[in-house]
């Protein structure tokens, strides 16, 4: 219940979060056990507007997405306490106490991960105990996971293949986007990574003009695709939403923002997409990445969630042949890519 007090993202809400929290109620179960008699407080929860969307989003998607948290194992037994050492003693030597304390924090015995989903705005989930997984260098983490049975799956340009897909391109190979994109507009000039760095820019609000200098006529061609009709009415949807009708929620009905909040912060209407976006495809890595435990449960133990990623100890029965992972999610397509936490 806390959390979900949480989730409704409304005054009344938080204060009453606040509320619970000086009462020291410990578990969910006090909570509901304290709301049940209070009926007053249940009926002003009940009234808020985000209430009912909440309410849906909770049993359907969070409850689900929220497993892989859950079942994650501590990392003990994985780490490579040599290297950590070494690492420790570099970062003391150059006074970095900033990664010092982040590689420390996977120094046996561990305190058991736990991230928070709520204090985010979108849902971005962060450490709020245990190892600093978010913020370690790629490099220390390959070194602190020199197990070769450590692997990692990542769902591959979940966020852009999210968008396309709801914006109609159903055409797009989602396995790898940004080829598909340049492919289907035949550009010749532009390259991948150049389109990779297009399609982030429109989720980020900003302006292509990073690639003027290349083919203006190709740019052209990439300007109307990325601000096609498609984008700007799903903007204007957006927009309509949060300021006719009151709040911005995600794909999946979870409030974002309120209009009161829009305006008191002077949120960028910019920003609209990117909040939708990132928050729709934050739960969705946590509900596939879910699935894909689910259905290998027996052959690996999970040990970290990166975001759109899962880094998991595969057991000698794990089927390593397939690395390209497919995933389904009602009319959309998604990919994931298998490697060694090494890669």
């Amino acid at each position: 219940m806390s959390i979900f007090l949480k989730l409704l993202r409304t005054q009344n809400a938080d204060k009453l979060s606040n509320l619970l929290s000086s009462l020291n109620l410990d578990s969910e179960l006090e909570i509901e056990n304290f709301l049940s008699k209070n009926f007053h407080l249940k009926k002003i929860i009940e009234a808020e507007p985000t209430f009912e969307n909440t309410k849906k989003y909770y049993k359907n998607i969070y409850l689900k997405s929220n497993k892989i948290l859950e079942v994650l194992e501590n990392c003990d037994d994985y780490v490579d306490e040599t290297n950590i050492e070494s690492l420790l003693e570099e970062y003391r030597r150059v006074e970095d106490k900033r990664n010092f304390n982040i590689v420390e924090s996977f120094k046996p015995e561990t305190d058991q991960i736990i991230y928070d989903r709520t204090k985010s705005a979108t849902g971005r989930i962060r450490v709020e105990f245990g190892p600093q997984i978010l913020t370690l260098k790629k490099e220390d983490r390959k070194m602190i996971f020199s197990d070769q049975k450590i692997f990692s799956i990542d769902l591959r340009a979940l966020e852009p293949s999210l968008l396309f897909q709801l914006l109609g391109f159903q055409d797009l190979d989602y396995s790898d986007i940004y080829s598909s994109v340049k492919n289907h507009l035949e550009l010749n000039k532009i390259d991948r990574s150049y389109i990779k760095t297009s399609i982030l820019k429109i989720l980020y609000g900003s302006s292509l003009n990073h690639i003027e200098e290349i083919d203006k006529f190709e740019l052209e061609k990439l300007n109307s695709f990325l601000y096609s009709d498609q984008i700007n009415d799903f903007k204007i949807s957006l927009k309509k939403q949060l300021y006719e009708h009151g709040f911005l929620y995600n794909l999946f009905g979870k409030p974002l923002l309120s209009k009161e909040t829009a305006l008191e912060t002077k949120f960028q209407d910019y920003m609209l997409i990117n909040y939708f976006i990132q928050s729709s495809a934050t739960d969705l890595a946590l509900w596939l990445l879910t699935e894909f435990y689910e259905k290998n449960k027996i052959d690996i133990i999970p040990l970290f969630v990166i975001h759109d990623a899962l880094v998991f100890y595969a057991k000698p029965s794990f089927n390593t042949s397939n690395l390209i992972q497919k995933f389904e999610f009602e009319n959309f397509n998604f990919f994931a890519k298998i490697s060694h936490i090494s890669e």
